[in-house]
């Protein structure tokens, strides 16, 4: 069960016991902690853990296993890209590596967040550098990502063709001070003005 096992270290202590595990293994925060900080509930932390445990065997995702993971889901399509910039998204602290606590309370954000808390979220996709904007180049990026996540059942040179102009029109949406770049405020903003975006989001949640 779950509170055997989160009983250990924390999961910001990384150990190296080779009596133990034969890699550095990190374990979760008490279930209570995790209770606190998601809006899961007990069973759904436990069932969560398990399929986690399951994939990432030493406790934390990297960016290998995470890719791999999301590689299988979508059998497809050229979706490397993507899980790239959604591992980064999903590295809140920017190790290199995503804990169960990390994992679930990004989950919980996209399943039972605000509209506001998702679309921190999602800038933070976009500003895959964290560098606190969304550039042009890092549009492109994204639109690329995306186009080679849809796969073979689009056209492949149409969406090729489109996405500098995709890439120009997005900036001119959301850059309200046309200072060249997207800026998280700036973002939240047209977003929350925009019914089709918020419409979106609610319908993300609920696709969980």
């Amino acid at each position: 069960m779950y509170s055997s096992v989160a009983s250990g270290k924390h999961d910001q202590d990384i150990t190296h016991d080779s009596d133990k595990h034969e890699d550095p293994y990190v374990s979760p925060p008490p279930i209570r902690t995790l209770l606190a900080r998601t809006k899961f509930s007990t069973s759904e932390l436990r069932y969560l853990y398990k399929a986690f445990k399951n994939a990432c065997h030493s406790g934390i995702a990297t960016k290998e296993t995470f890719c791999s993971a999301f590689d299988c889901i979508f059998r497809e399509a050229a979706s490397h890209s993507y899980a790239i910039l959604t591992f980064s998204a999903f590295d809140r602290s920017s190790r290199g590596y995503i804990t169960f606590s990390d994992f679930v309370q990004t989950l919980s954000c996209l399943i039972h967040g605000t509209q506001e808390e998702i679309l921190n979220w999602v800038f933070d996709l976009y500003d895959y550098d964290k560098d606190g904007y969304i550039s042009r180049q890092e549009l492109v990026v994204l639109i690329r990502a995306v186009n080679d996540l849809l796969g073979p059942t689009h056209n492949i040179k149409e969406l090729i063709e489109n996405v500098d102009e995709k890439a120009n029109r997005m900036l001119n949406k959301f850059d309200t001070d046309r200072d060249g770049k997207i800026e998280r405020r700036e973002f939240i903003s047209v977003c929350l003005q925009d019914e089709t975006i918020l419409e979106s989001l609610t319908a993300f949640g609920g696709s969980f």
